[in-house]
Parts: structure tokens; C-alpha cells; sequence
């Protein structure tokens, strides 16, 4: 029974911490100028997400905050 409590609950997190480094990500001036390179086709090896999150083959970029880490 804990297995399930386990699973259930990393699944109601994530979208938790996805919403909190996309917000922590507009305080990021590196974050922020890499978003507009992305937007001018500058930089092809990372994305903006439908919903606005900077990722990089796929992944999210993190920024530096203990926090999220």
C-alpha cells in the first residue's frame, strides 16, 4: 500500500515543481536571455514550452536556486 501512496503522490508533485521553476526561471537574467535567443532562432538545441518553460533537449533548465534543487 505505500508503493501506490508513493506513486500517487510523486504524480500530484510534479506538476508543482514544473510550475515552480517556471516561475523561478523569469527571475533568471541568463533564463531570460536565452529565451529571446530561442525566440530569434539562435539557440537550436534548446525550447520554449507551450506553456513558457525553457528547456534544453528536452529537459528543463533549472536555475540556481536550493530551493528547487
Amino acid at each position: 500500500m505505500e508503493f501506490v501512496v508513493g506513486q500517487l503522490s510523486t504524480l500530484s508533485l510534479q506538476p508543482m515543481i514544473k510550475e515552480e521553476i517556471k516561475s523561478k526561471q523569469h527571475l533568471h537574467p541568463l533564463i531570460e536571455q536565452l529565451k529571446h535567443e530561442v525566440i530569434k532562432d539562435r539557440r537550436l538545441n534548446f525550447q520554449i514550452s507551450e506553456d513558457g518553460v525553457l528547456g534544453f533537449k528536452g529537459r528543463l533548465c533549472v536555475p540556481e536556486d536550493e530551493g528547487i534543487k
